[in-house]
């Protein structure tokens, strides 16, 4: 059985809006114009770059009102290497963006 993370991985490079279910919970995955987004310097940036060319994205942005809450650097990356959209947790408020973060954690 694959993980959550795993299945995120997977279904998000099959279509554009997938829904996930996390503990009874759902989570709506859709591809966003880096161009749209309000991206915030990140505190601690992180080089991602490498990784991202490797590995491609391994997992999506969380955005609350085309707000990047969750993954300013994997923004910055996925635009220093040309990407026009990425995969992003579009979610109702910043409660929801919170929940989907602590998700993630597990």
């Amino acid at each position: 059985m694959m993980t959550f993370k795993e299945q995120m991985f997977r279904n998000h490079l099959l279509s554009t809006t997938i829904n996930y279910w996390y503990q009874g919970k759902q989570f709506n995955v859709k591809q966003l114009p880096l161009k749209d987004l309000k991206i915030t310097p990140p505190t601690h940036p992180l080089d991602l770059e490498e990784d991202i060319k490797q590995n491609g994205l391994q997992h999506p942005i969380t955005v609350f009102n085309n707000v990047v809450e969750i993954g300013n650097n994997r923004c910055i990356a996925a635009q220093s290497l040309g990407y026009e959209t990425i995969s992003a947790f579009v979610c109702k408020d910043v409660i929801e963006a919170r929940i989907v973060g602590e998700a993630l954690k597990g």
